[in-house]
């Protein structure tokens, strides 16, 4: 199931599948804000390993490599897995800057980021509220992303990880040194 808005520069999406669908290592273009709404398991942020259960928020920077493996005991009453996903492309965020100077600071906060933010319980409410009231159509979608955009700029309110982005060489030197 997929209840989501695409456009060229913004999505949302509310998804449920079942958890032997692992969601494999893979990089976004944009930010991605993730919410689990049911379900817990083991994901990877960059280099960074650890535990993840219903309720959390994450916001991932682009080109961040991430996955989540889901325990398939812990699902709702359907054996599935529920998320909500909104992804911000860079460019949307310069356009929004633009048109808002008053968002410069947000929006360059966050285009700052390199890594992820797994924001606190407090600022996980508010941004679960939000991302839940976007479910009531595409109107309501879009009439809250600046919102979203105000929230997920505040990376004080969370736990942060930083990715370093290896250059080709940098990476092609590294597979030398491993052998």
């Amino acid at each position: 199931m997929d209840d989501g808005l695409w456009m060229e520069e913004f999505a949302y999406h509310y998804v449920s599948f079942l958890p032997e669908r692992e969601v494999c290592s893979h990089v976004q273009e944009a930010f991605t804000v993730l919410y689990v709404y049911k379900g817990r398991g083991i994901k990877q942020l960059g280099t960074y390993t650890s535990s993840f259960f219903a309720g959390e928020v994450v916001l991932i920077s682009p080109h961040v490599p991430h996955s989540y493996e889901f325990n398939p005991s812990d699902t709702d009453k359907e054996g599935k897995i529920r998320l909500v996903a909104a992804f911000l492309k860079p460019s949307f965020l310069e356009n929004v800057a633009e048109i808002f100077p008053e968002l410069r600071d947000r929006v360059d906060r966050l285009l700052s980021l390199q890594g992820a933010v797994v924001f606190n319980a407090d600022m996980s409410r508010r941004i679960i509220a939000l991302l839940n009231s976007m479910r009531d159509g595409d109107l309501r979608k879009i009439g809250s992303i600046l919102d979203l955009l105000s929230l997920v700029s505040n990376l004080s309110q969370g736990s942060f990880w930083a990715y370093e982005r290896k250059s080709e060489e940098r990476r092609f030197m590294d597979r030398v040194k491993a052998f």
